[in-house]
């Protein structure tokens, strides 16, 4: 008899996950308002081939989005109620934003008041056991990615590189390998954070606010006898399969909830925005996703900066191409904390091409 092999198909990380200290980094970019409800409607209000039961709606002042880096050194599944199951590290960046989620009716009405959900368009990992599970199980749309972090001796001391395979342009010859993606770094400075100035960007306030809210607000308490609060985040994803005859189309199409249950262990560190960078590497691969996700324009066609974003990278040796032209984004601020986490799927809010309950 021939014994079954485990493979990534059959062996995944299975929900739920625990990560324990992470340290997380939130850089918040202003971007266009038109990018959220563009997503908003192409992949969760348009007919799939029905519509949801639910819409989806950008915020009136949401004109910000997160960019977060994780750097998860005691990941987890607590599968069977068992903490500790296929212990590993890995890294990982994620894009995602607050909206307003409605019911909707057969009859296209809208009902009751708006729900606030997370929305997380894509999400790069540098660990593939991970991205397969996170893709089967999930179906977050999570690619594989060289994530390099370098900490300095101070919190305010971080330079972040992310690259993944692709092509700078698009030809007969093209060559794909190994490109820069985005370059995040945050210098120190002795000055204290300018509150007042951020908060006078208009709609940041209410950004901040569902983001200390559901994401990083301190949770420890002062008494050690007293359970520490939890912030919780609910995420909405699209889960869906191609048919392998016809890419066009999705041979599964689904809205699936997951909640993220965070307990905070560290008070978050806030930087200014003069003391941080996000730079976009633009190349033919990604430029689309550039464009549409974070509102960037091409850069100019003269372009003169070669080579890696203010110097070298954060691991030297590494064979990744910065020979691009790069874009930075606007940066509203950028915040720092360590965290316990905890991923859980809650439910298929709606499979498309199945009827409603009655």
């Amino acid at each position: 008899m021939s014994r079954f092999v485990p493979s990534f198909s059959t062996q995944q990380l299975l929900p739920p996950w625990v990560s324990l200290g992470a340290k997380n980094w939130a850089f918040i970019l202003s971007i266009e308002p038109d990018c959220i409800q563009d997503y908003l409607d192409t992949w969760f209000n348009a007919p799939g081939p029905d519509v949801a039961p639910y819409y989806w709606q950008a915020m009136e002042s949401s004109r910000y989005g997160v960019l977060m880096v994780c750097d998860h050194s005691d990941f987890s599944s607590e599968r069977d109620g068992v903490a500790g199951y296929e212990r590993l590290a890995h890294r990982e960046v994620f894009w995602f934003f607050p909206v307003y989620r409605y019911q909707r009716t057969p009859d296209n009405l809208l009902t009751g008041a708006p729900k606030v959900v997370w929305v997380q368009p894509f999400a790069l990992d540098n660990n593939s056991f991970v991205m397969f599970s996170s893709r089967e199980i999930w179906g977050c749309e999570k690619d594989m990615a060289v994530i390099h972090a370098h900490e300095g001796a101070r919190p305010d001391d971080l330079h972040i590189d992310i690259a993944m395979e692709g092509c700078k342009t698009f030809t007969p010859t093209s060559i794909s390998h190994r490109i820069g993606v985005m370059h995040m770094a945050i210098t120190p400075s002795d000055k204290p954070f300018p509150w007042q100035e951020v908060l006078d960007f208009p709609g940041l306030g209410a950004l901040l606010g569902d983001f200390l809210a559901d994401v990083m607000s301190r949770t420890q308490p002062t008494d050690p006898n007293e359970k520490p609060l939890l912030n919780v985040m609910e995420i909405n994803t699209v889960k869906q399969f191609r048919d392998a005859f016809d890419l066009r189309y999705a041979a599964y199409r689904a809205i699936v909830a997951s909640r993220v249950t965070h307990t905070v262990k560290t008070d978050g560190q806030f930087f200014a925005p003069e003391n941080v960078t996000v730079d976009f590497l633009w190349s033919a691969s990604f430029a689309d996703r550039f464009t549409k996700l974070f509102g960037l324009t091409p850069p100019a066609k003269d372009w003169k900066a070669h080579g890696h974003p203010h110097g070298k990278s954060a691991r030297s040796g590494q064979e990744i191409d910065w020979d691009m032209p790069r874009v930075s984004a606007k940066v509203a601020f950028a915040v720092a904390f360590t965290s316990d986490s905890r991923f859980e799927v809650l439910d298929t809010l709606h499979t498309y091409g199945q009827k409603r309950p009655a």
